[in-house]
């Protein structure tokens, strides 16, 4: 275990780590930031044959419990007292510990211990049985909660409890290095029939799945094409597909039925942080148009922010902080629609393409909010919160 200053307060982070997912992602750069901050943070992920010891980090990670396991506070907390800790910090997805029991036991056993504990929602449900049951049990039971959206923060208010409940927006990862668009062209092997300048391409990035609903914006992609619009806009779909997705034939399946595959392109890979601005320096636009409900905040959102990409976004709760921002104008946001194609759509895509300038506002309001929202800035939120807990 690394040499740490005692002056800095310990905190052991539950979390997934090491894996293409949104969580360890946000969880990386959350306790990248925080570290040397005032703070020492500790990452205690769940035994997945190891895969999180793999991934290279300054941080102290250690594999230290098992999911779906009636001993996880136990596990989980002999390493909190091992290291010292004096928060525990769980950044919690529905699947984290495949035991609710055994995550209540947990938190129970941290109070008796005296370790201050906070859990943040990355998701919050405000319906069905389930959701309710966490939703009441973490008033009672945790010092504090962390949700990322004015509508999550609500929710939370409205569930009877006497404990903590902080409003701290998803972190971006701001600045960025400047990525170059020659660089892109070779690293996602785009035809040197589509290396113009005049192509505008339109980025789709994030993992893929029913719920991303792809076939949408493909449908909308080949509408506009098929009026005679978009002739120099191309799409690029990024990101790795789930296991039932990739199933029904992802993303190459529904390039076939659009005629116009020869300026479609796929790439079905988790891309590493090193290459994003890479990829994002392809990127004249972007649309995100997930159907779901759940409220959260979009990770992919402040990724296309840091590197001041413009977008338009389904006006669903996962992006309503975006909107009510101001980052992403009233004309593009796309009424969700699953699988047909809507008239909001097609027109973003067609505005987008049409106009430099508006790519350029849209663009630096994007950069503003990541600014806003700069993990330098949230992080002191963190500090504050830590420190109010243990004193």
């Amino acid at each position: 275990m690394l040499e740490l200053d005692e002056s800095r307060l310990k905190v052991v982070a539950v979390t997934t780590w090491g894996t293409a997912c949104g969580i360890a992602t946000y969880s990386e750069e959350l306790y990248g930031a925080l570290d040397g901050a005032g703070v020492a943070p500790m990452i205690l992920a769940p035994q997945e044959g190891g895969s999180c010891l793999s991934r290279r980090s300054t941080l102290p990670v250690e594999a230290g419990w098992t999911r779906g396991s009636d001993g996880i506070g136990h596990a989980i907390l002999t390493h909190a007292k091992r290291y010292g800790a004096r928060v525990l910090h769980v950044q919690h997805e529905f699947g984290l510990f495949l035991n609710n029991e055994a995550f209540y036991e947990l938190l129970k056993q941290a109070r008796m211990e005296k370790l201050a504990t906070v859990v943040t929602l990355h998701t919050v449900h405000p319906y069905g049985d389930l959701w309710s049951g966490v939703l009441h049990n973490l008033r009672k039971l945790v010092d504090c909660i962390v949700v990322h959206t004015v509508q999550g923060f609500a929710v939370l208010h409205a569930v009877p409890g006497n404990n903590r409940v902080e409003l701290i927006p998803h972190g971006s990862p701001y600045p960025q290095p400047a990525g170059s668009r020659n660089r892109g062209l070779e690293r996602f092997h785009v035809p040197q029939r589509l290396r113009g300048h005049d192509v505008c391409w339109c980025l789709v990035f994030g993992f893929q799945g029913v719920g991303k609903n792809l076939i949408c914006t493909l449908r909308a992609y080949t509408e506009l094409r098929a009026r005679g619009g978009g002739r120099n806009l191309g799409m690029i779909f990024c990101g790795q597909p789930d296991e039932y997705f990739s199933h029904l034939g992802g993303v190459p399946r529904l390039i076939g039925q659009t005629g116009f595959g020869a300026t479609i392109l796929e790439r079905r890979e988790f891309v590493p942080p090193a290459d994003l601005p890479d990829l994002f320096a392809l990127a004249d636009f972007g649309i995100l148009n997930t159907t779901g409900n759940h409220i959260s905040a979009s990770g992919q959102v402040h990724r296309y922010a840091a590197h001041g990409v413009p977008l338009a976004v389904a006006d669903r709760p996962i992006y309503a902080d975006a909107i009510r921002a101001g980052a992403v104008p009233f004309q593009l946001h796309v009424e969700p629609r699953h699988e047909e194609p809507t008239v909001s759509l097609v027109n973003a895509m067609s505005a987008f393409a049409s106009s430099s300038k508006l790519r350029e506002t849209v663009g630096a309001s994007m950069e503003q909010l990541a600014k806003e929202t700069a993990w330098s800035k949230v992080r002191e939120t963190y500090v504050k919160l830590y420190r109010e807990l243990v004193t």
